[in-house]
């Protein structure tokens, strides 16, 4: 009973979905990355970015998308709980805003420049941590986790000595996606059953519904019952209307100071999506008082570890 529970609010991303974005981001990179010459000065993916501000956008979506969706499918399908993992693993989405919506020159440059480590670092950590929370099932696991530590520290180092220099930022961008599907979709690493933790308490719908009313914009009562993923989803929502509504002070390429109609638009789809936002909040609200279901919902917060296997 349990794991039933325990999977039914834990579902996994559509496997099919998570190898059609693996593969999307993985053929982008390359082509989009040798737009230019990968070591020249100006071939970083923002540089390019500059140029190219609508194909840069794309790249965010399409990367982010690609990295988030894979790693919770690799989190859930093997029950890798670590929490320092699973943190990384749903802050690395909000980091890409900041990468893609501020410009890597001028007063915004260390702002962008420490959204790209951001990224980088969320999504090596979180992928680096599910090899080392299975470390004692296979030696496999560990010399992985050792290997793209090493390779993601010498990048990053590399990238803050060199600074402008695609090469830098791109290889943990590729081996992260490669290792992403030598996990999921090929038989390299053994399989690991699920650690199911055990039921602990159930959640007070009360307590779900307050919460849903004052801090529901940010998704505060699915943090409270544990639904993370619908949780991250609407936190997003309403931080990337708040990007949105800034846009015209913090911009890429030409959409930087806009001015008129454009910097209307865009504050009418920050206002918009935000207005989504607020009623997404109240909908949940609806329901978790008129629903008698969250009686049933418990808290699997803490792991229950078996016992390694050699």
């Amino acid at each position: 009973m349990d794991k039933e529970r325990w999977q039914a609010s834990h579902p996994l991303p559509n496997k099919t979905l998570c190898l059609i974005t693996l593969a999307a981001a993985s053929a982008y990179n390359i082509l989009f990355s040798f737009t230019r010459n990968p070591i020249d000065r100006d071939s970083t993916l923002s540089w390019i970015g500059y140029d190219y501000p609508i194909a840069f956008l794309v790249w965010g979506i399409v990367t982010t998308a690609a990295f988030f969706l894979n790693l919770l499918f690799l989190y859930r399908r093997n029950g890798c709980r670590g929490k320092i993992g699973s943190a990384a693993l749903y802050a690395a989405p909000f980091a890409a805003f900041p990468v893609v919506l501020i410009n890597d020159w001028g007063w915004e440059q260390p702002v962008h420049l420490a959204a790209t480590m951001a990224f980088v670092l969320s999504n090596g950590t979180a992928l680096i941590l599910y090899f080392l929370y299975h470390r004692r099932r296979h030696r496999r696991y560990w010399i992985t986790a050792l290997a793209a530590a090493v390779i993601l520290l010498i990048c990053v180092v590399a990238h803050a000595a060199i600074r402008q220099n695609g090469l830098t930022e791109l290889v943990p961008i590729w081996m992260g996606l490669f290792l992403l599907f030598l996990a999921n979709f090929t038989g390299i690493y053994p399989p690991v059953d699920p650690d199911i933790p055990p039921r602990r308490r159930k959640k007070r719908r009360k307590t779900a519904v307050r919460l849903a009313l004052t801090l529901g914009l940010f998704g505060a009562h699915d943090f409270y019952l544990n639904r993370w993923t619908q949780a991250a989803g609407h936190l997003m929502m309403t931080y990337a209307s708040l990007w949105l509504c800034i846009c015209r002070y913090t911009g890429i390429g030409h959409l930087n100071h806009l001015q008129g109609e454009p910097a209307w638009i865009f504050l009418t789809a920050g206002l918009s999506t935000l207005a989504g936002s607020v009623t997404w909040a109240i909908s949940d609200a609806l329901k978790l008082w008129r629903s008698p279901w969250l009686e049933d919902i418990w808290d699997f917060s803490k792991p229950h570890r078996k016992a390694a296997v050699k």
